[in-house]
């Protein structure tokens, strides 16, 4: 497939499934499945993706299920094409500058020639600073890996109950970090100082050969963690027709972010703002409520509820 921006895809892939046992005493269904895509990118990565699960009834009122997955999100158009260019970030001063805090040992790591050290034109009048912005061709594809658990119950006639576990990392999640944090990073850890490019005033303001590079990155960690309940029963009303009830909820454990490698996790469930992104509420659910009349007509209402969030911070 050609996804545009001279960005084309060539997938291959494969689906099974074997019920290993049908209709025996504890074994109503004894049932595995599998599949496998292999995926090749024109900018260069090539992944292979893969899920295997399986089912076991030992009536055909109770079945047992479980699921690994192996999945990727390929880089986007946006993500590797954007167009780069020079930006401003704000900063209150050049930390190896007359007003920083950085030893010459740490400043060192930037790029920053010791003679240059603690000079006065370090820190910019405007108190802005370079950074190179945009796509970058470099990305490798997020990767994921997943656990599911669950039961599925018929206890009695027209009622279902589905309980699900869910456990989900993401990594190399693409983003990119801040151009001060990178500095600070470079300072302070050691970390990301490859992108830092200091002019040959050691500034990184005054001429466009200073920038920090703060281009698209596999930077972020994701993993969520919680339950999803569905139920479904119908139920008839004589003359009346007939109502049908479906309900589906879920109860989120933990919603862990990691923008940045080393910077520590936060959870945020309950939460949204800056870090956290959309509100991720810790319950949620909708009930919706089906009328089949016996005249050709259904009528429906539906309950929804999203428990209250906090902004982060």
């Amino acid at each position: 497939a050609r996804l545009g921006g001279g960005y084309n895809l060539k997938d291959y892939f494969m689906e099974a499934r074997a019920p290993l046992v049908e209709g025996a005493p504890m074994a109503d269904l004894l049932a595995v499945n599998g599949s496998y895509r292999r995926s090749e990118y024109s900018f260069g990565p090539k992944t292979d993706t893969y899920g295997l699960g399986a089912e076991w009834a030992p009536t055909k009122d109770i079945r047992a299920r479980a699921t690994y997955q192996k999945a990727v999100r390929a880089p986007n158009v946006i993500d590797l094409f954007t167009a780069q260019g020079l930006g401003l970030y704000d900063l209150a001063n050049d930390p190896c500058g007359p007003n920083g805090t950085a030893t010459q040992a740490q400043c060192a790591r930037t790029g920053l020639p010791a003679n240059l050290y603690k000079n006065s034109f370090l820190d910019s009048p405007a108190g802005q600073y370079n950074a190179l912005f945009g796509g970058s061709t470099l990305l490798k594809p997020e990767e994921s890996k997943s656990y599911t658990a669950g039961l599925v119950l018929t206890p009695i006639r027209n009622l279902s109950i589905a309980i699900d576990y869910f456990d989900i990392k993401v990594e190399k999640v693409i983003g990119n970090a801040p151009p001060g944090t990178i500095l600070n990073q470079c300072i302070t850890a050691g970390q990301f100082c490859n992108l830092i490019t200091r002019d040959r005033f050691g500034t990184l303001w005054a001429t466009p050969q200073a920038f920090i590079v703060a281009t698209n990155q596999n930077l972020g960690l994701l993993t969520t963690k919680g339950v999803d309940v569905e139920l479904n029963y119908a139920m008839k009303i004589g003359a009346w027709g007939g109502l049908k009830y479906n309900f589906n909820g879920t109860w989120l454990k933990e919603n862990l972010v990691e923008p940045i490698p080393g910077l520590g996790r936060f959870d945020c469930t309950g939460l949204h703002g800056a870090q956290c992104g959309v509100p991720t509420p810790k319950w949620r659910h909708k009930l919706r409520t089906t009328w089949e009349t016996p005249w050709n007509v259904d009528i429906a209402a539906t309950w929804r509820h999203i428990d209250d969030v906090a902004q982060e911070g």
